[in-house]
């Protein structure tokens, strides 16, 4: 994988956890003093610890989750043993309540983290101060039935949406019109882990209604969103920071060239473009924050709509995403930003960035891949050039060890399946045999 060019010398923090502890405990004279306690998993958690380690912040990670990924990074700091972490986004004001720590900066890397931030009261949110918006703006942006409101309210472009609140409103749309829709979620990470993955593609008003009723057995909230055809280079995202004055310090414009699975799935690779590429998408960005009042790290995605030759913006984030680390890498380091508004400081407004960086995500960018070499859509040699002008989303020359811990969860991951396949083929082989006993064939 290439290697991506740095332009400043990176500062590394390897302070032990007992240290780190007397820093935040004592006079915080420094602002390198006040440590991060970044809240999540995955590779948004690992991209905000690599992008804050580097520049010498101290941090603590913590998760009601275990993550052997992240808790391999250098810099991934966890609390004592003797401090009970977090039972989940909702003890979260109880573990800051019992955490040794006077004060430190709060970094959500989830929608549930995110919001069990906001609602933090008072004299806590001063203690651990985070660079987010308010609850409700929160709630606006992040909650797809509330959002479907503001963009229509703000004239923001965005896909033709219906809030489903009873079954009988999936007669908006005509049965025929029906298989250009899908059902989508409120609240998208409760959906993910209940249903393993972003939303329903219909196939008929029949299906749409099955579909409804699974969802609403969960008590989950859904909209009846329309589909926009078109290939997976076709989104583009739009990611940024906006301080505490609601000044918009930074942008940086993203192309999606593949995703897994096709249809409802994550980046798997992504290039940095100029902000001409997604012209009207940063008009609405612009036009939204400007609406709102916004603070922190964003990244809004919009998919190109060929039919009308319009950016439809499709959901907002309102925290890091995955390629939060390749956005610091191209010049655009929200974690660091979100970090020194939280204490106060000026936040340094970003003028431009690298452009034709590409990153991936692998194993799952391997199978997007190959899945269009397949179909015909790419040459092979198109793929494999497109591999080696990438980097990895795991690896990293100065944290190689996330990496190495992945591939050995993958190759655990294959044997399990192919030791599943195995059992299932002998079950069938021993059925064929009884079969053909009984038979006589």
């Amino acid at each position: 994988m290439a290697a991506l060019e740095k332009k400043a010398v990176i500062n590394v923090d390897i302070t032990p956890t007992d240290t780190l502890l007397a820093r935040a405990t004592g006079k915080l004279d420094r602002m390198k003093d006040v440590p991060t306690i970044v809240l999540g998993r995955v590779v948004t958690a690992l991209g905000v610890i690599r992008a804050l380690g580097r520049q010498g912040i101290p941090l603590f990670w913590v998760t009601d989750d275990p993550d052997l990924i992240v808790s391999a990074s250098r810099w991934s700091r966890r609390f004592p043993a003797t401090v009970q972490p977090p039972d989940g986004p909702a003890d979260l004001a109880g573990f800051l309540e019992r955490i040794p720590v006077d004060r430190a900066v709060l970094i959500p890397c989830s929608d549930h983290w995110s919001k069990a931030v906001s609602a933090l009261d008072p004299a806590l949110a001063a203690r651990f101060p985070a660079s987010m918006p308010d609850a409700l703006t929160l709630a606006k942006l992040t909650d797809k039935k509330l959002l479907a409101e503001v963009l229509r309210d703000h004239d923001i472009p965005h896909p033709r949406s219906v809030p489903l609140r009873e079954e009988e409103d999936l007669g908006v749309v005509s049965p025929e019109e029906i298989c250009g829709w899908f059902i989508k979620p409120a609240d998208s990470q409760s959906f993910q882990q209940r249903f393993g993955g972003k939303a329903f593609r219909l196939q008929s008003l029949q299906d749409a209604r099955d579909r409804y009723r699974t969802v609403r057995r969960t008590g989950l909230a859904v909209i009846l969103q329309e589909y926009i055809p078109g290939p997976a280079s076709r989104h583009f995202f739009v990611d940024g920071f906006v301080d505490s004055r609601r000044e918009l310090k930074a942008l940086f414009v993203r192309q999606r060239i593949r995703m897994y699975p096709r249809d409802f799935g994550d980046s798997t690779y992504v290039t940095s473009v100029p902000e001409a590429d997604a012209a009207d998408a940063v008009a609405s960005v612009r036009s939204l924050f400007r609406a709102m009042p916004y603070r922190g790290i964003f990244s809004v995605e919009f998919k190109h709509d060929g039919r009308d030759d319009r950016f439809k913006l499709i959901e907002v984030n309102t925290r890091p995403w995955a390629f939060v680390q390749f956005a610091a890498e191209c010049g655009v380091d929200v974690a660091v930003m979100a970090y020194r508004d939280a204490l106060g400081q000026p936040v340094p407004a970003v003028q431009d960035y690298r452009l034709g960086q590409s990153t991936a995500r692998c194993p799952e960018d391997w199978i997007a891949g190959l899945a269009q070499v397949r179909s015909g859509e790419m040459g092979l040699s198109a793929f494999i050039l497109s591999q080696l002008r990438a980097t990895s989303l795991h690896f990293r020359w100065d944290d190689p060890m996330p990496y190495f811990i992945n591939i050995r969860q993958i190759l655990r991951l294959l044997l399990r399946k192919l030791g599943s396949f195995r059992s299932r083929s002998k079950v069938a082989d021993s059925r064929g045999e009884g079969q053909r006993r009984t038979t006589g064939d």
